[in-house]
């Protein structure tokens, strides 16, 4: 359920699979004799309704456990203000395990609390199958402007290694979307590998959704220029470590995208039936493009290379 509907990914701000194991394990726990399709319910029921930043744990938080030389560091809600939906591990030393999670995060994951809720829901009144539960994120349909990440390397290994170095700057980038206070973001966590000629015989890109909605001040005509945050993203990226290892291996690309703009391989299968969701039958409300990162223009690219 988390994978499809995309909002699987420690590294993003998500929740990885530990926090979810974790979570369903308390459901469990309030829940001991009650039947699966119960559990799938109340699941989303407890943490739609959940009074966060109250941490969610199975046990009491143990301190240094007897007889024990050893003295670790414990998860203390007076002394992590910032973690806003704690989900702490059982077991010596207790840790949250959703350190990285943001406003943003937390607001994606909140939804779709919500969402799982009202599809149990109308299982529950034979309106729906099951599989309306964990069907697919249309991430592509319902969003009219993205930032678009490709990574890019001649080798296998240098791909790994660059991959994961920017990956793991990702949270960087999303904190300074963050910051912009006409917009909202909703990054994708599935990479999707694409080919670019005979140079770079290994690609990828992954996806950030902008949104201008108008609560947040945005309005039409409206210009947001994200060069400096772009610009600031690729200089964080450039700093690899390894970057003198490989030099002219490895690249990275960065630009914004309409959705009209999007590649074929981000549409698997089904690309034309997913683009006519948007277009055809009933209508759907995505967030009006009110605003329009111009400042990224649509064939300028900013880049990070070896």
């Amino acid at each position: 359920w988390a994978r499809q509907r995309g909002i699987y990914s420690n590294v993003l701000g998500f929740f990885g699979g530990v926090t979810w194991a974790l979570l369903v394990a308390r459901v469990c726990q309030l829940y001991p004799y009650a039947a699966p399709s119960v559990l799938v319910s109340r699941f989303f029921r407890v943490y739609e309704k959940w009074r966060w930043p109250q941490p969610i744990h199975l046990n009491a938080i143990a301190e240094k456990p007897a007889n024990s030389g050893y003295m670790h560091k414990v998860w203390n809600p007076r002394a992590n203000p910032a973690h806003i939906m704690p989900v702490i591990t059982p077991a010596y030393p207790a840790m949250n395990t959703t350190h990285n999670t943001t406003e943003t995060t937390k607001r994606i994951i909140m939804a779709e609390f919500a969402r799982g809720r009202e599809c149990c829901a109308a299982v529950e009144k034979r309106e729906k199958p099951w599989s309306c539960v964990y069907d697919r994120h249309p991430f592509f349909s319902i969003f009219q402007n993205f930032l678009q990440i490709q990574i890019m390397a001649k080798g296998e290994d240098v791909f790994q290694r660059f991959k994961g170095w920017v990956e793991s700057r990702l949270r960087t980038l999303i904190a300074i979307l963050e910051r912009i206070g006409v917009m909202a973001i909703h990054p994708n966590p599935h990479f999707y590998d694409f080919t670019e000629g005979e140079e770079w015989e290994h690609a990828t890109s992954m996806f950030i959704a902008l949104q201008f909605p108008e609560d947040q001040g945005a309005a039409v005509g409206m210009h947001i220029d994200l060069r400096p945050q772009v610009s600031q993203f690729v200089s964080v990226c450039s700093e690899w470590t390894e970057r003198d290892d490989w030099p002219g291996q490895y690249q990275m690309r960065v630009r914004r995208l309409r959705q009209s703009e999007l590649p074929s391989y981000v549409f698997p299968n089904s690309q034309d039936a997913e683009r006519s969701a948007g277009s055809q039958g009933t209508k759907r409300s995505p967030e009006r493009p009110l605003g329009s990162p111009e400042g990224v223009k649509k064939r300028a690219r900013l880049s990070a290379a070896g």
